[in-house]
């Protein structure tokens, strides 16, 4: 609305003034665990031309308590199809934006804390004559507070297999991968000081003993140790008759 200010002083000119119908709007900023975030921001956009009239300030802080107010002109001054809008932000958390109006004057804020999720890649490979597609490896993610996760595995082909599992380390801390195969030997790794996005790259070991030994096709095979104690056995019986041969 437009208004006139008159003066009973000679040397005071008369002059108008736009006077605006004002709301003021109250803001407290929490946490999902109902506690008060001291550090969090609102920046002010919508009807920029207004504000910057009226020189009204955009941007915001919060107090102790969580809480700041802004005085606002009525939306209905605003042009056609113009709102305001407040991001609410604060550090480690997720923003929210608003929209407001004069008819809520009353904000209440929950910003819940930034997602922290990475994403681990692993690809398997053997390097011996394991089957993956006869014996899937199993792969178990192990966290801080003791539980874990069996993870999917795809299955490529009989050499190899991969699998990529995302974590919010906000909800849990990473402790161990543990990666078990029937016929290869059992891989652990520490994960603990993972903290971003990773891609691991893991060879799997044939766990079966090598036999080094061959058998006959009637009698089965001879140990090494046996074979031995054949050949001293042979020594001493030779070795006996050489000492009873009679002197010619």
């Amino acid at each position: 609305m437009d208004v006139t200010v008159q003066s009973s002083y000679d040397d005071v000119i008369e002059t108008g003034v736009k006077v605006y119908p004002a709301s003021l709007h109250d803001f407290s900023v929490k946490n999902t665990d109902d506690e008060a975030l001291s550090t969090a921001f609102g920046g002010l956009t919508g009807g920029e031309t207004l504000l910057k009239e009226m020189n009204l300030a955009t941007s915001y802080s919060a107090d102790s308590n969580g809480e700041f107010t802004v005085l606002l002109p009525d939306t209905s001054v605003l042009a056609a199809n113009t709102i305001y809008e407040m991001e609410i932000s604060a550090s480690g958390y997720n923003s929210e934006t608003l929209t407001l109006d004069s008819n809520t004057i009353s904000h209440n804020v929950v910003l819940t804390e930034a997602s922290t999720a990475i994403t681990l890649t692993g690809n398997i490979r053997t390097v011996g004559t394991q089957n993956l597609l006869q014996n899937p490896p199993v792969v178990e993610l192990s966290y801080g507070d003791g539980t874990s996760d069996i993870l999917s595995v795809l299955v490529a082909s009989s050499t190899q297999a991969s699998f990529s599992h995302e974590v919010d380390l906000n909800l849990k801390s990473l402790k161990l991968l543990s990666i078990r195969q029937s016929e290869s030997d059992t891989l652990e790794l520490n994960i603990s000081n993972i903290i971003q996005t990773q891609s691991l790259y893991f060879s799997l070991s044939n766990n079966k003993t090598i036999d080094t030994t061959s058998g006959s096709s009637g009698g089965g095979s001879i140990s090494f140790l046996s074979l031995f104690s054949f050949v001293i056995l042979l020594l001493s019986v030779r070795r006996i008759k050489m000492l009873r041969k009679p002197v010619e």
